[in-house]
């Protein structure tokens, strides 16, 4: 059973205490990034690796835990907007007496700045899980319900292009300069992602258009997944406007966009650094493994990085470390923080590339370096 309890730790983690930071107001809706950074980013450095690949027997309680993401999502946002909007939106501070404070009363001003602020970074937290969910449930190309689930938690963060530019451009192109979501040796997180999402975006479109173009269809047209994905977005943006007012929204807009940064930070780490031939096979190498233990419990095994490239269609719990894949010397969300501050990066990663360009890359690669570096 402590197999299941570990992945479902979000859900048992970050969610509650989001959601009852956000309720109590103040100082309290700090509660959810404090306590999941605090805990995520000592736990990994202080528990012993986790390469361990367990026998889990019910994939029904393990699909049951991506699946929960879509209800939880919802809510969060709902409460995010209640505590920004003002007054008591939708009669939730009515409802949760005693637990609500601030905007929980009918009339009252909407919460401070600070409180507003905890309310959107720890939601935040809550909606940066929409993304490797998704990833799990996109992936899924022959369960219809599964890939339709994903688009929506990326449509309420507003990036529906990633089931598109992820599953047709980085995993066939992934270390070779056509993939927008591989860092170059020596860019920097915050060039890359802005960059990566451009990047991205562009590519799912062209992605899509040559799909419709093979098998004769218009590309202006509802059968394009991109616009269908930009329209679930544009219902969930609408929805909150209308539901909740424009001020709910611009900081439903706000926690989407860190959100997207951090996650955007995660496609940073995975693959820094690190080259590959166009053309050539994807191997471990080409991806940097972690076995931090909360880290690929809370990101479901996204840690075991080189596998998942290896077996793409593998379910989350199956997937093993590579003895062969360059290891991070931290979990992602340590490295993520470590990543925030480049001339740190630099030193912690540039020793590790050294010793990937010894030992692990090719001929080819080496010269792709060589050329890249002039």
């Amino acid at each position: 059973m402590l197999g299941y309890i570990r992945f479902g730790s979000f859900l048992l983690l970050s969610a509650p205490l989001t959601g009852v930071g956000v309720l109590r107001g103040g100082a309290w809706t700090w509660l959810g990034l404090v306590a999941s950074l605090g805990v995520l980013a000592v736990g990994d450095q202080v528990l012993r690796p986790d390469r361990s690949t367990p026998e889990l027997t019910r994939p029904w309680l393990l699909d049951l835990l991506l699946y929960a993401q879509l209800p939880v999502c919802l809510l969060a946002i709902a409460l995010l907007s209640w505590r920004i909007a003002p007054g008591d939106l939708w009669g939730i501070g009515s409802a949760t007496q005693p637990w609500s404070r601030g905007n929980g009363q009918p009339g009252t001003p909407t919460s401070g700045l600070f409180s507003v602020l905890g309310a959107i970074l720890s939601v935040r937290v809550v909606l940066t899980a929409n993304f490797y969910i998704a990833h799990e449930l996109v992936h899924r190309q022959h369960n219809r319900f599964a890939v339709a689930a994903g688009r929506w938690l990326l449509a309420a963060v507003a990036d529906t292009q990633f089931a598109i530019a992820h599953l047709y451009g980085h995993h066939r192109h992934v270390g070779t300069p056509m993939d927008p979501a591989t860092a170059r040796r020596g860019e920097t997180l915050y060039r890359f992602v802005g960059r990566s999402a451009v990047g991205q975006l562009a590519s799912a479109w062209y992605f899509e258009a040559e799909r419709l173009d093979r098998r004769g269809e218009a590309v202006w047209g509802w059968r394009n997944r991109f616009l269908r994905g930009q329209a679930m977005t544009a219902l969930i943006v609408a929805a909150v406007a209308v539901g909740a007012g424009w001020q709910a929204l611009l900081g439903y807009l706000l926690c989407v966009a860190c959100a997207k940064f951090v996650y955007e930070s995660v496609n940073y780490i995975q693959h820094y650094g690190l080259v590959r031939v166009p053309g050539a096979r994807i191997e471990p190498r080409h991806s940097w493994d972690s076995a931090a233990p909360l880290s690929s419990a809370y990101l479901l095994n996204l840690t075991r990085h080189a596998d998942h490239h290896a077996r793409a269609s593998v379910p989350y719990w199956r997937l093993r470390l590579h003895a062969d894949a360059p290891a991070l010397p931290g979990g992602y969300f340590s490295m993520v923080l470590v990543a925030m501050v480049p001339p740190l990066w630099r030193r912690t990663l540039e020793p590790l590339l050294r010793d990937w360009d010894r030992h692990h890359a090719s001929a080819e690669e080496l010269a792709a370096l060589r050329t890249s570096a002039q």
